[in-house]
């Protein structure tokens, strides 16, 4: 301490004075899992000044980043101390009382509570209770928000703090209802899954597809699937996510063509509070933001509007998105893949799908093939669907030998969603039956044989290609249709969004050998 008669100062006892100030807060840390990071620093400190000054920091820095992470939770926070005064509030908690958050600070909740604000009124009865509630929080007669009122206890088991958080019903609702239909979704996904997690079919050109899937699942390339409807595009995004190392994280599907386009740009991109009539003052995160560290699937992606087009181009090169009304950057850590069953080659060429968005979604593309093409896949899937319907119905159906016939002349332009369907009407529709035993001559029958004959599938690249390989593929073939049409390098190069001198090589490289 200092000696105002000789002007010296007692160092040794400051450090003293400190050294058990944060022995005493490293002991009140002990049994907080919250604090894991200052209790790992202090663990290292001992008794010299450098190391209780690397504490005292320790703590600053602690203190700040904990203020600002309460801060900005979406969920309303007041803390109130033994005597019912207000002594922290974040943002959102100052909301649900309806003001501003220095004319809440430092007053007697039972004063607010006169006033008639919810959130003061479950502190005074804690204060008066001494035990952790949940409550309804009402305006207007409408339920508005779920309200936990905690008390914190002293070392004497008396209340020395009271919390409580907020968070509106419609939030919750809104949260229940992703997720349900999130599950759904997953089920009616896993339809087509075995237990293994194994795309159903053994042909040679699963094979290959499932070859690619795995040469590029723990590379962050984004990935363009192509073919026709059902024919698995969404089953093998979630082979591929499930098989990387973002695993642990989220898949966001995204359909591009089932959000209304009034919708679309908050949906993907989220919004600030207030950014127009009807939005949440606290704002949303996006299904991309959501996506963050995970993967985000982009289905059906050439029903994206033209100017959406230009904001997906804009993220796939930064990995950055502004919420709509807002102007702060959100870093965002996602793999990309998207999916089309039309050929995007051509929307380009009709100007309805913009060249640059096609070429930086199509780094490696997989081409599912159809249903029609893999042969006896059709037997194991429809093997699988009956199974499968076999036990949600309680019956038991058998495929004969004609109808197993049947099934592998018929085109299935529907691919696996078809013969789903057709497995489904088979095992429930049947009129003849032995007991719970279906009568297989009382199937619906199958669909005649197409006049068309089945298309070409399309060639899956070779299995075992590196990923430098697949790229160079891709950007080959790239090369080779534009050249085929344009037939001169300042062309190519305009219609591909690269320099004259690179086109020039490449066409070089790849045509003129």
């Amino acid at each position: 301490m200092p000696d105002v008669t000789t002007g010296t100062f007692d160092y040794p006892g400051l450090f003293a004075a400190l050294k058990r100030l944060m022995d005493d807060y490293a002991a009140g840390l002990a049994n907080v899992p919250f604090a894991s990071p200052e209790r790992q620093a202090l663990s290292k400190m001992d008794g010299t000044p450098e190391n209780i000054a690397a504490a005292v920091e320790v703590a600053v820095g602690s203190s700040l980043e904990l203020n600002r992470l309460f801060s900005e939770l979406s969920d309303g926070m007041l803390v109130v101390d033994s005597q019912g005064i207000a002594v922290r509030v974040n943002k959102a908690g100052a909301e649900d009382l309806e003001l501003l958050a220095e004319q809440v600070l430092d007053r007697s909740v039972f004063d607010l509570e006169r006033e008639g604000h919810f959130l003061s009124a479950v502190h005074a009865r804690l204060l008066r209770e001494k035990s952790q509630r949940t409550y309804l929080q009402t305006r207007n007669g409408l339920e508005e928000s779920s309200v936990t009122v905690t008390p914190v206890l002293d070392a004497h088991g008396q209340v020395f703090r009271s919390v409580s958080s907020s968070r509106r019903l419609a939030d919750i609702t809104a949260g229940i209802k992703y997720n349900r239909e999130t599950t759904d979704h997953r089920q009616e996904r896993n339809q087509m899954f075995p237990h293994d997690t194994a795309i159903i079919g053994n042909s040679e050109l699963m094979r290959q597809v499932l070859d690619t899937a795995n040469q590029i699942k723990d590379v962050d390339s984004n990935i363009l699937i192509t073919g026709e409807t059902g024919v698995g595009k969404g089953l093998l995004t979630r082979y591929i996510h499930e098989k990387s190392y973002r695993h642990s994280e989220k898949l966001i599907e995204i359909n591009c063509g089932a959000i209304p386009e009034s919708l679309l740009e908050s949906e993907l991109f989220g919004y600030e509070g207030g950014a127009f009539t009807g939005a949440d003052k606290r704002g949303k995160p996006g299904l991309i933001e959501l996506a963050d560290r995970g993967t985000v699937f982009f289905d059906e992606i050439s029903e994206l509007p033209l100017l959406l087009q230009v904001k997906i181009l804009s993220f796939l090169q930064s990995k950055r998105i502004i919420r709509v009304g807002g102007t702060k950057n959100i870093q965002i850590d996602a793999r990309v893949i998207a999916a089309s069953n039309k050929d995007l080659a051509q929307l380009v060429r009709e100007g309805k799908f913009r060249v640059d968005l096609y070429y930086r979604l199509n780094v490696v593309q997989i081409d599912m093939p159809p249903l029609r093409a893999r042969g006896h896949d059709i037997l194991l899937a429809a093997e699988y669907f009956l199974d499968r319907f076999e036990k949600k119905y309680h019956r038991q159906c058998k495929l004969d030998d004609a109808l197993r016939h049947d099934l592998l002349s018929y085109a299935w332009p529907g691919n696996l969603r078809e013969l789903e369907n057709f497995i489904e009407r088979f095992v429930v529709t049947g009129q003849r039956r032995v007991g719970d035993i279906c009568d297989i001559n009382s199937a619906p029958a199958v669909p005649p044989l197409s006049t068309a004959p089945p298309a070409a599938p399309s060639p899956a690249p070779p299995a075992e290609l590196t990923l430098a390989e697949l790229l160079e593929q891709t950007e080959a073939k790239a090369i080779r249709h534009a050249y085929e049409r344009y037939r001169s390098s300042y062309k190519v190069a305009k219609y591909l969004g690269i320099s004259q001198t690179n086109a020039h090589r490449k066409i070089a490289k790849y045509i003129n050998k």
